[in-house]
């Protein structure tokens, strides 16, 4: 079961979007992360398979969280 990670979790649309996810893809867990920085961490320590984040932060913020806790590789 893939784990995808949301700092946004509380957030309606992401609650809705989730619902509607799980009727199509029912084999994935929604784990919620206090903040942006939380979740990117959960992904680099294997806690999530991934992170969906956007709504209440910005592309900017989500790109440069990742960069520097995810890490990228070239």
């Amino acid at each position: 079961m893939k784990r995808i990670i949301f700092p946004e979790i509380n957030h309606p649309y992401v609650q809705e979007a989730i619902k509607l996810a799980k009727q199509k893809f029912p084999d994935f867990e929604a784990i919620g992360a206090d903040n942006l920085e939380h979740a990117c961490a959960a992904v680099k320590a294997g806690v999530a398979d991934s992170m969906i984040a956007g709504i209440d932060y910005t592309s900017r913020d989500v790109i440069l969280a990742a960069r520097d806790i995810i890490g990228v590789k070239n």
